[in-house]
């Protein structure tokens, strides 16, 4: 997902005909991949939430995202195997970027306005890291150094996440790169965790990787 990631930014340098003097891309030049210039249509939701995700604002953004996404994506990958693993990234991610745009086209009593258009993967990161949580706290083939690692990580992130809410609002649509999408992400990352946990606890009834020794 890193990779993908870093591809993305690549394509966002070359469609922004480089970065500006705050290693920033051109956010206009972005509605050329497809993001909406604002949202003012479920089409245009529709559109943030497939892309909202893959797109940075900047280098910075970038690689704060890269670090998340692969510290808390690794300890998901040990406790759930790599395929459930992927499958849980993908649903965190689009999860979060969903919610964030049912959000925005309704944020006002339901009825539609147009807002600024939020990017990045802080809500798939988030969401890796609610994942990940169920993942350390059950699993038995993660290191405790791992753990250390990542409980650093969500201990670290999740007041930041609180603060910004606190200061800017739950639903703050306007923001460029949304801190509210950083909750959302967070509690679908639990949830889907919880889900994969009971799934294969009482309806699969198969062991998971991390509930295992070996």
């Amino acid at each position: 997902m890193d990779v993908v990631l870093i591809a993305f930014f690549v394509i966002e340098i070359i469609v922004s005909g480089g970065l500006d003097q705050s290693n920033m891309v051109n956010r206009e030049a972005l509605a050329s991949l497809g993001l909406p210039n604002e949202i003012d249509s479920v089409g245009s939701a529709v559109r943030q939430m497939l892309i909202y995700s893959f797109l940075q604002q900047s280098i910075g953004h970038l690689v704060g995202n890269l670090i998340g996404v692969a510290i808390g994506g690794f300890v998901v990958e040990r406790f759930f195997g790599h395929g459930r693993a992927l499958f849980a990234i993908l649903l965190d991610g689009f999860g979060a970027s969903l919610i964030r745009s049912i959000v925005t086209l309704t944020c006002s009593e339901g009825v539609s306005l147009s807002f600024s258009v939020g990017i990045g993967a802080s809500g798939m990161g988030y969401a890796i890291l609610g994942t990940g949580l169920i993942s350390t706290v059950f699993a038995k083939n993660i290191a405790t150094g791992t753990k250390a690692i990542f409980y650093f990580l969500v201990f670290r992130n999740i007041p930041y996440a609180i603060s910004a809410v606190i200061t800017g609002g739950l639903i703050n649509p306007t923001a460029d790169v949304g801190d509210d999408v950083h909750v959302y992400g967070l509690l679908i990352g639990l949830v889907v965790g919880v889900f994969f946990l009971l799934w294969h606890r009482f309806v699969a009834r198969r062991p998971l990787p991390g509930l295992n020794t070996d």
